[in-house]
């Protein structure tokens, strides 16, 4: 029978000291391309005596906001590190739950005071924006996202607003700020599940034929001059999904809609599964899903989000299905 192995280091931001935990209550992280800050809540007896000090409360607690956090779990002997982040806020009540974020913490606590362009590239902003401070990666080339105005404003809201207004999404991936379109957050690494084997409980999960399917596609791009040119194609009574484009003429982004059209209006499965804390998957690896009983509804697919759980009850993943890739 496997063994649950944990390992969660807390250091602090004052001393630099470390605390670490080979034992917890329980462990839960989120994790999705599409949002701006993964998450991580962890959960720890309060009967616990470090010294005397208060453990969550004052100036001189053992949990502080800002602290930096490693979670590591897996099954003996084997740990992999499943988040990295710092503490964003320590509830001290019985037991103690500590809440965690990425490195997308720091950004919202980065304030720009002033900024004014009335036509800036997404480089010469984020240069702005991040500075030298910030390990981050350009993985699309914008020249142009027209009249940019901040103040008194995080570095996490730019970055948000870049998301709601260009579709363009970014995340913290090994340390290192991954900035691009969605498609942009997909990886080579696939891991296969079986229905009969791994996959622990599929009820989330509902297979769609195309004809099930409505779908409308609205598409806007940012042309040089800074002005927006948008079209729809698809359903007229479709779940509706916004795509981003840069400088295209309104032919080509009808083009470019029905390309996307064709790509989200799928046969195949949509929703969530869960199955054990191994193989260890991160988002946007590909989620082989395979059947001994019903082989024509195999199929791979972008891994979406990824909440994962870890304590009395065991390790589990539960991983929600984005697009079908084969």
């Amino acid at each position: 029978m496997l063994r649950l192995y944990s390992k969660i280091t807390f250091t602090s931001k004052t001393d630099g000291k470390a605390i670490v935990f080979d034992f917890v209550n329980e462990v839960e992280t989120n994790q999705s391309y599409e949002d701006l800050t993964q998450t991580a809540s962890i959960t720890i007896p309060r009967k616990l005596n470090f010294d005397g000090k208060p453990i969550a409360v004052g100036n001189n607690a053992i949990f502080k906001r800002g602290d930096r956090v490693k979670i590591e779990l897996g099954y003996y002997p084997n740990l992999l590190t499943v988040f990295t982040g710092y503490i964003a806020k320590v509830h001290p009540k019985t037991p103690i739950q500590i809440e965690c974020e990425d490195e997308m913490f720091l950004l919202k606590n980065r304030l720009i005071l002033k900024y004014s362009e009335e036509k800036v590239s997404l480089k010469d902003l984020m240069k702005y924006v991040l500075g030298s401070s910030v390990n981050y990666k350009l993985l699309i080339d914008v020249p142009n996202l027209g009249s940019f105005k901040l103040s008194n404003v995080t570095a996490a809201k730019v970055l948000d607003t870049l998301k709601r207004d260009f579709g363009i999404y970014s995340n913290f991936v090994d340390g290192v700020l991954n900035i691009g379109l969605a498609e942009n957050a997909t990886d080579t690494n696939t891991e296969e599940f079986r229905f009969e084997e791994t996959i622990i409980d599929d009820n989330a999960l509902e297979y769609y034929r195309i004809d099930d399917v409505r779908l409308k596609v609205k598409a806007i791009s940012m042309k040089l001059n800074n002005t927006k040119t948008e079209v729809e194609v698809g359903d007229e009574d479709g779940e509706i999904k916004t795509f981003h484009a840069f400088d295209l003429s309104e032919s080509e982004l009808k083009q470019f809609a029905n390309i996307k059209l064709n790509t989200f209006k799928y046969e195949g499965y949509r929703g969530s599964f869960e199955t054990f804390g191994e193989p260890y998957v991160r988002t946007g690896d590909n989620a082989k899903l395979t059947s001994k009983k019903f082989p024509e509804k195999n199929g791979t697919y972008i891994i979406k989000n990824i909440t994962r759980r870890f304590g009395m009850a065991g390790y589990r993943q539960i991983i929600e299905l984005g697009l079908k890739t084969a």
